[in-house]
């Protein structure tokens, strides 16, 4: 999940987010002939209560932060969880876990959404998935994702898959 290296919409769900936040975080780097990274795969889930698929993103590329960036700006979205409308791929949230990634992590552990109990009011929590895990149609999905080419072609997809099998 990274910038367009030219600058230019590429009539995606996700142009505005990149224009507004993202694309200031991104310097000239070899990212630009490298794509970034930013991939999406394996932490895919569709959270019913809340109504949003959430994804977990893959580590920079190069993974070094001064060859991919000129050491410059936080590289949005990577190392990321990303919450995204099902319906439309439309951003609603995201949580950096290491901004300016330069040491090879991701986000992309198998998560879980889970309630929270309080006294005041119900919050929910994204939570890893201790290994190892039973299959499930996220799981499934997961697969698919690895070679969707489009976060909205990919959420709506995720979507209908989850919605199949309430």
């Amino acid at each position: 999940m990274t910038p367009n290296p030219n600058g230019e919409p590429d009539n995606a769900a996700s142009d505005k987010i990149f224009k507004e936040k993202a694309a200031a975080t991104w310097s000239d780097g070899q990212w630009k002939e490298m794509g970034g990274g930013g991939t999406v795969w394996d932490s895919i889930i569709y959270d019913p209560k809340t109504d949003l698929v959430l994804v977990g993103t893959g580590n920079g590329s190069p993974w070094n932060h001064r060859l991919r960036s000129g050491g410059k700006g936080d590289n949005l979205f990577l190392t990321s969880i990303v919450a995204l409308k099902p319906d439309t791929g439309e951003y609603v949230w995201h949580y950096q876990t290491v901004p300016s990634e330069s040491w090879d992590y991701t986000s992309v552990r198998t998560r879980s959404c889970r309630p929270i109990p309080s006294t005041w009011s119900h919050h929910r929590s994204i939570s890893p998935r201790p290994w190892p895990q039973p299959a499930t149609p996220a799981r499934a999905i997961a697969s698919h994702a690895r070679t969707a080419t489009s976060v909205t072609a990919l959420a709506a997809s995720i979507f209908q898959k989850c919605r199949a099998h309430r």
